[in-house]
């Protein structure tokens, strides 16, 4: 086996990151933040652990199985194997994550600078139809992904995801408030579904 190259296995592990820090990751954590108030400590550490621990568990079981979901699911048996996939890449496409890639894309990208519905509709027609062409096209070339995620798209965004991290803690909106809701009684257990909510345990797979 050939042994991959330090820089090589920084390309992968950016690329992970960015397929991985999908919408629910942009969604769950800010709003977790919000209401989980003083309590945010243990419902970060119960979304870490739905998030990302299922995720690596789901990453090892299918390097342990084989190399593919299938080899893992067809242990139960290959119909259910080839039912098992199809769910997932229907989930992780047109029924749940793709629509909320392409929608929280939206609101963060495009919203802001416009007013009034008429402007929304043709916003949004265009804006989806230039994300989802760009990612169609990004699709088709598989063996380029790395290069293209992992060494260009990724420092972007964790260049991006600092300075919104320095510019809130520089400029906090206020005090750390009290938690609300389930993040009162319950904050581990409340950041653990949200942890499970981004999809990225069947992503993994």
């Amino acid at each position: 086996m050939e042994k991959l190259k330090t820089s090589q296995i920084m390309s992968l592990a950016f690329m992970l990151f960015a397929i991985f820090f999908g919408a629910g990751n942009m969604i769950f954590p800010p709003s977790l933040g919000q209401q989980a108030g003083t309590n945010f400590m243990q419902a970060v550490l119960g979304f870490v652990t739905t998030d990302v621990g299922i995720s690596l568990l789901g990453i090892l079981a299918v390097i342990l199985a084989g190399a593919s979901l299938r080899d893992l699911a067809k242990r139960i048996s290959p119909k259910f194997a080839t039912l098992f996939s199809i769910l997932i890449y229907m989930m992780l496409g047109p029924l749940f994550a793709l629509p909320r890639t392409g929608a929280v894309s939206f609101e963060l990208a495009v919203v802001p600078f416009l007013s009034g519905n008429t402007q929304m509709v043709i916003g949004s027609l265009i804006f989806t139809a230039i994300f989802f062409a760009v990612s169609y096209f990004m699709a088709l070339n598989p063996n380029k992904i790395v290069d293209i995620v992992g060494k260009f798209l990724t420092p972007v965004l964790l260049a991006a995801i600092a300075l919104i991290s320095i510019g809130t803690f520089a400029n906090p909106a206020g005090p750390i408030a009290a938690p609300t809701g389930d993040y009162a009684t319950i904050p581990f257990f409340k950041g653990f579904i949200g942890g499970y909510q981004t999809l990225d345990g069947f992503a993994a797979l």
